[in-house]
């Protein structure tokens, strides 16, 4: 979660949007999750039925939607590149 967290960072001033998903059941559940992992972007509640659409099966997921909310990337996993690897893709998507 450190490379997500320092995406959402990277992109806070920008009009991206980041938002995280979170299936746990309660509202107390999920918090202790994203206080665990420092997570300060919007996450959604109760979004088992979100993940099923988009076709999420792992943790952390990235799907990087264009602005007329078509996927343009798909990122499953840790990874220590991760934020040098999708900036390139999502800056070019905010002009």
């Amino acid at each position: 979660m450190p490379q997500v967290r320092e995406l959402a960072e990277r992109l806070r001033r920008s009009p991206a949007v980041l938002l995280g998903m979170n299936v746990s059941d309660g509202v107390k559940e999920a918090s202790a999750v994203t206080d665990a992992h420092g997570v300060s972007h919007t996450t959604l509640l109760r979004a088992k039925r979100a993940m099923r659409e988009y076709g999420i099966d792992g943790i952390p997921t990235i799907v990087v939607l264009d602005k007329q909310g078509m996927v343009r990337e798909y990122w499953t996993g840790h990874s220590p590149s991760l934020v040098e690897e999708l900036l390139p893709i999502i800056e070019p998507l905010l002009e």
